[in-house]
């Protein structure tokens, strides 16, 4: 048997042993079955998008209905919003649509528009409205059998099919969508279908490009579309024929021209086509109606374009003469003479403009975009009017004449715009008066809504919030996540994190927080009022489904206000310009009480106070008929306590008398010749506790019912004639305030069950439902139970139906209930918004008030009128740094942002107060004369052994280690020295990308290195060691003894840090990933992950078991996820709202909880942010198999779905990718859709097969019981158990993150 010598210290000293080989290969097969590998965890990751990209790629102006000019939809990549302009200038975002499942590749808008004023690139022929020009249509069955609207979006998406969406208005205010898909031809699948897109000036053909190759026209219906009738089982059908053409070369533009005026019918597409290094012209001649097979291409080699004009920017098809305007970089020309075959070229006199401070780039600023303004039809018979915008802000514009020779008349400087224009530029209807209205969605900053004056420049009316893009971004917490973890399980006790992200760039540039919910703009602020208010009630107030009839006639606005002892009456001017008060003498209200609730309803004004009930029957301020509760009764010394009013039909007071009884009485309004007069119903009923609240409910067949919110828990119910008072019983204290969401007439007709808000004065919200038995009883099913802070909580209806406003511990909330949403998912915070002030701060609020389409907002002294948004969205507050952030972090210590910022001066280091947005002194990073200014690429704070403070250490481009030492600032509420000191300067070879410090030892990332340094007793640094890296290093972490780096190409290294002062290599990847960021996560249960982001859109998990390796080996991919768009910066945060459940450790069940639990939040470069959530394998092997039904559903695809499929997934052993998309879950899977798709009902739904349904049930199960030991393994084997538990369990996972 062979033998050798082996040396192996013992006992502190080497010794020399001869053994034989067997001997050591069973000593290495016994240390291999005691070392095997642990297995990697079987996980999961859910992503959502928290906040959307702002960017905009186009902005429509389309039509709700007839007289509609004031409408836009802006389209981004994944989503079409609906906004109106408002009166004031400013834009109101009225509904989203985010289901299309594919990003969206171009838009257009399909319109047949009204005689009169129309714009001149879409001539119509007729209108697609009916007589009276309105086009409500109610999901309700009863109303489906109505028209549709005038105008359509049509999108092209980057599947290959076409969408037609209409946007159609509700009687309610609300906004819904009708859409109906069209799949492209097979041969333009492979060439980017939709790259060009045009629609014929009647709206009767639709022309659909590929990058190359390919191009169809669709035959569009449009002369019966007003009397189309939408049916959910027959979509409407707009394509009546199409045709597919091959071109040779490559799609450079693609436009429809205008016909001449007294040939309607004549159909001219022009195709600008780049074939071997030349552009040609080709042009597509027929007659409407003609078969598309019959259509052939005038010149097959198409006419040659002068090399000047070879690539231009786009093209403006004029309406005179058939005549194509192409604008390029350097010149603007006019093509005439597309219709005799012999095209001409004429270059247009353009006076250059200077580019303004917002150009960036060293070559001269380009043309973006182009937008005709509304004008008569007689005038554009023989005139034509556009606007050129360029993108640092220039406007043109250009007035062509026909009698003119060379087609120019008018060649002007319109102005310049505070913003960036990209394609996203339009023009809109006129505000009042006779100046253009152009609107821009900005580009790497905010766009705005401009109006054109007269022999003025353009002038800025609104802004329009774009905070794109995100370079970096900081979660700011209450306190130092560093600082011991204390779990609450009191929601209002802790604030959620705030998210601050570096935006813009230039001077646009910005540090934004991004807030989410309802923005309420501020309209008018009154702060002339000496008393604190009790209580504001706007009159004359008619309900929300009359706001347009209401604000058409003209009537005066007044606030009734409850100051005190007494009341106030205010007067606000129609234009919100002016207000007023009104003395007792000119009123018919009574001023001299406090007032406890008034109401205006169709004409009829009551007031109560404590001493009387007022009742006018008009809106003359003058006596009309006044009556108190003391003269009814016939008692002395009464006191009405609460009241409450509905519909200025009945009255339920509360009153106590001299000998301390409280009386519940109920009153109904009459007539009798015109005069307003009150009767009893019934005697009143004593009730034995003093009421706190009232409401009276109208459920069911025509009976009402009053509640009474007591001080003390107690049940009572009693009859008070046809009204029964009912309190709920309670253990959470005092009832403050209720609310019951008004609905439709006909909806509230028909049903037999309402909906109760009810306020607590200890910051508990309770929503029920009251539900009317057969005998007449009330059932009570409770929906939601919160505590949404620590005052008492105000409710009030709101303005839409189902929505309520809540006011509680100073701020406002929405909420809106209806049966497709959960909710938890609709309760939102409302931010007051100033548009004339960026650093506006959030006042105190202590009561709200619906107006029609906004609100009255109570404060400490003051009243706010607002609009208000019906759709929760991004609302952004900027503090502008005048120059580009690049990095961004938070210091606990100074309460201070530090954002490395770029400017033409160079780079520095900003300090702003969070609160305030105040600016203290920056520092500036220093530089060598006659060089490139540096960009700062990394900040980070370092804490070394006997230092009390935190230093900040930079990273720059060229190469400078900066750490400065600082002092703690107590105030930075204002402008001031900062007290960073630069310590220590190191001067590098290449860029320094990434630091990370710990106690005396600090790494960076210099290049393709990481270099590790020490600070001696001097607190001077000395290199100690360089590794090498196979590229560039772009973030590094540090968890002793691990040292983890990210690199642009090879992803993700990992480390260890021996005790003597040595890397070595421990895992790596096995792919080559260009690596953006990286993040680690710590979970209770153990595991710990590495999620590293790509260039490829790519978010992946890797398994860190920090175990020590003889030979490196490649981490352990755990799952992957593809998203839509780049994560450049992965952030934690505690940014659910204060009464979500994870405030007290609790989260679904098989979700993986973080150590802390916080939320991953990634950002992209466009500006959205994504959560990621970690799930379980029985828990994402569930949620895979619902994501599969929501992709196979016929209702999301059109294309055919194998069952088989649908089963085999489900059961699947193992996948690489285990990402499951949140927002497809939320689009395509609301409450019922998943029973429709399962269970075989409805009329899109899928008739699944006995075994994809056991497959469902089998997985609830193995999620059920492993989550649930207790659970009984019987229940998960129903299907209705299964079902009620998954949409339970997708309501929950789902529920807002910000």
């Amino acid at each position: 048997m062979a033998t050798f010598q082996s040396s192996s210290l013992v006992d502190g000293r080497w010794t020399t042993q001869t053994v034989d080989v067997d001997t050591v290969l069973k000593r290495n097969v016994k240390e291999e079955e005691t070392k095997k590998a642990p297995k990697a965890p079987s996980l999961g990751v859910l992503t959502q998008t928290v906040v959307e990209s702002p960017i905009v790629h186009w902005i429509l102006p389309v039509r709700l209905k007839r007289d509609d000019n004031q409408s836009l939809a802006f389209v981004g990549d994944h989503l079409v919003r609906i906004f109106r302009l408002c009166n004031d200038g400013q834009i109101q975002e009225v509904a989203r649509k985010a289901d299309l499942g594919s990003r969206i590749r171009n838009a257009r808008i399909m319109s047949v528009l009204e005689v009169g004023l129309t714009p001149q690139h879409t001539p119509p022929p007729q209108s697609l409205t009916d007589e009276c020009g309105e086009m409500f249509m109610p999901t309700d069955s009863r109303d489906h059998h109505r028209p549709l609207p005038p105008e359509c979006i049509v999108l092209a998406l980057e599947s290959g099919d076409l969408v037609f969406v209409f946007a159609r208005r509700l009687p309610s205010g609300l906004v819904d969508f009708v859409t109906t898909r069209h799949s492209v031809s097979r041969p333009m699948l492979t060439e980017q279908p939709g790259k060009h897109m045009s629609i014929d000036p009647s709206s009767r053909y639709l022309a659909i490009a590929c990058s190359e190759k390919h191009f169809a026209i669709y035959a569009l219906h449009t002369e019966d579309v007003s009397s189309t009738q939408h049916v959910p089982d027959h979509p409407f059908r707009p394509i009546t024929s199409e045709r597919c053409f091959s071109v040779e070369g490559v799609i450079l533009q693609m436009e429809f021209v205008h016909p001449s005026p007294g040939d309607p019918n004549h159909m001219i597409l022009l195709l600008m086509v780049v074939r071997r290094g030349s552009t040609r012209i080709q042009t597509f001649e027929w007659v409407a109606g003609q078969n598309l097979r019959a259509i052939r291409c005038n010149n097959k080699h198409g006419h040659l374009v002068p090399q000047a004009f070879q690539m231009p920017l786009f093209l403006i098809p004029l309406t005179i003469r058939s005549v194509v305007v192409m604008v390029c970089d350097e010149v603007v020309v006019a093509c005439e003479g597309l219709l005799d075959g012999f095209p001409t070229f004429r270059t247009l006199d353009i006076a250059p403009v200077a580019p303004t401070p917002l150009h960036f780039g060293r070559s001269p600023p380009s043309w973006t975009s182009w937008t005709k303004p509304m004008r008569r039809r007689d005038y554009i018979q023989q005139h034509d009017d556009f606007y050129m915008a360029r993108e640092d802000g220039v406007i043109k514009f250009l007035e062509m004449d026909a009698a003119e020779d060379d087609l120019l008349k008018v060649e002007m400087h319109a102005g310049d715009f505070q913003c960036n224009i990209g394609t996203a530029f339009t023009s809109l209807g006129q505000i009042g008066r006779a100046n253009d209205i152009l609107i821009s969605g900005g580009d790497s900053g905010d766009g705005g809504v401009y109006q054109i004056y007269a022999k003025s420049p353009a002038g800025l009316v609104g802004p329009i919030p774009n905070y794109s893009p995100i370079l970096d971004f900081i979660t700011v917490s209450q306190k130092d996540p560093s600082e011991e973890h204390v779990s609450s399980s009191h929601g209002p006790l802790v604030q959620p994190d705030r998210i601050f992200a570096c935006t813009g760039r230039g001077i646009n540039g910005a540090a934004t927080e991004l807030r989410y919910g309802h923005e309420a703009r501020l309209r008018l602020a009154i702060s002339e009022i000496e008393t604190p208010i009790l209580g504001t009630w706007p009159l004359p107030y008619y309900p929300p489904a009359d706001a347009h009839r209401y604000l058409a006639e003209g009537m005066p606005m007044l606030f009734l206000l409850s100051v005190g002892d007494q009341s106030l009456l205010l007067h606000l001017a129609q234009s919100y310009k002016s207000i007023t008060h009104i003395s007792q003498t000119s009123t018919w209200l009574d001023l001299s009480s406090r007032t406890l609730v008034a109401e205006c309803y169709d004409g009829c004004t009551i007031q109560i106070t404590e001493r009387s009930i007022v009742i006018s029957a008009d809106l003359v301020m003058q006596p009309r008929h006044s009556m108190s509760v003391l003269r009814r009764s016939g008692l002395e010394g009464e006191v009405i306590v609460v009241g409450a009013i509905y519909q200025s039909r009945l009255v339920m007071v509360a009153y106590s008398t001299s000998l301390g009884d409280i009386y519940l009485s109920l009153l109904r309004l009459f007539f009798d010749d015109k005069k307003p007069l009150l009767e009893a119903v019934g005697d009143p009923v004593i009730l034995g506790r003093c009421p706190t609240c009232l409401s009276i409910a109208e459920i069911g067949d025509g009976k009402f019912y009053g509640l009474v919110g007591y001080a003390e828990p107690i049940a009572r119910e009693r009859d008070v004639s046809i009204v029964e008072a009912y309190s709920l019983q309670e253990k959470e204290g005092i009832t403050d305030s209720f609310a019951i969401p008004w609905r439709q007439e006909q909806d509230a007709a028909q049903s037999k069950a309402r909906i109760l808000l009810s306020g607590y004065r200890s910051g508990l919200l309770l929503v029920t439902q009251i539900e009317v038995t057969g005998e007449g009883g009330l059932i009570y099913h409770e929906l939601y139970r919160g505590v949404v802070g620590t005052t008492p909580v105000i409710v009030k209806n709101g303005t839409i139906p189902g929505s309520a406003v809540i006011c509680c511990d100073g701020k406002l909330f929405h909420l809106h209930y209806s049966d497709d949403s959960p909710i938890i998912s609709s309760l939102r915070r409302v931010w007051l918004t100033d548009a004339a002030n960026p650093n506006f701060q959030q006042p105190i609020f202590y009561d709200v008030a619906a107006l029609p389409e906004g609100l009255v907002i109570t404060g400490d002294r003051q009243l706010f009128v607002s609009s208000c948004g019906t759709q929760a969205t991004t609302i952004p507050w900027s503090i502008k740094l005048y120059r580009s952030p690049t990095r961004i972090t938070y210091s606990y210590e100074m309460g201070v942002l530090i954002i490395g910022v770029m400017g033409k001066a160079g780079s520095s280091i900003m300090f702003v107060n969070p609160n305030t947005g105040a600016l203290a002194d920056d520092i500036a990073i220093p530089s060598e004369p006659g060089r490139p200014s540096e960009r700062i690429l990394c900040l980070a704070f370092w804490k070394w052994h006997l230092e009390p403070r935190h230093a900040l250490v930079v990273g720059t481009s060229r190469g400078q280690l900066l750490v400065y030492k600082g002092a703690q600032i107590r105030d930075a509420s204002g402008p001031g020295k900062t007290c960073y000191a630069l310590h220590i300067a190191v001067h590098l070879q290449h860029p320094v990308s990434a630091v990370v410090g710990y106690q005396r030892s600090l790494f960076c990332c210099m290049g393709s290195h990481i270099v590790w340094y020490e600070l001696d007793d001097h607190d001077r640094l000395y290199w100690k060691l360089s590794q090498q890296l196979p590229s560039r290093g772009v973030s590094v972490k540090l968890e002793d003894p691990w040292l983890h780096v990210l690199t642009a190409s090879h992803s993700l290294l990992s480390f260890v840090i021996t005790p003597d002062g040595t890397l070595i290599p421990q895992f790596g990847d096995e792919v080559a990933r260009s690596g953006l960021d990286h993040i680690h996560a710590s979970h209770h249960d153990g595991v710990s992950l590495a999620v590293v982001s790509d260039k490829t859109c790519s978010v992946v998990g890797f398994w860190n078991d920090k175990v020590k390796q003889q030979v490196a080996r490649d981490h352990s991919v755990v799952f992957e996820a593809e998203l839509p768009a780049s994560v450049v910066k992965l952030r934690y945060g505690k940014t659910r709202p204060p009464w979500d459940m994870s405030w007290s450790g609790v989260e679904p069940k098989g979700v993986v909880r973080s150590v802390h639990d916080d939320m991953l939040l990634g950002a992209s470069i466009g500006g959205s942010i994504t959560s990621f959530t970690f799930l379980n394998e029985p828990l994402w092997r569930l949620l895979a198999f619902v994501q599969d039904m929501a992709r196979s559903s016929s209702e999301t695809s059109a294309s055919s779905y194998d069952q088989r499929t649908l089963v085999e997934v489900g059961s699947g052993s193992r996948r690489k990718k285990r990402h499951i998309d949140g927002d497809l879950l939320k689009m395509y899977l609301p409450p019922g859709r998943l029973q429709r798709i399962l269970a075989g009902r409805g009329p899109s739904a899928i008739q699944m097969e006995d075994s994809a349904v056991d497959t469902f049930c089998r997985l609830v199960k193995a999620w059920w019981t492993a989550s649930s030991p207790e659970a009984r393994e019987g229940d998960a084997e129903d299907l209705t158990f299964c079902l009620q538990k998954t949409q339970e369990l997708l309501d929950c996972i789902l529920r807002p993150v910000v």
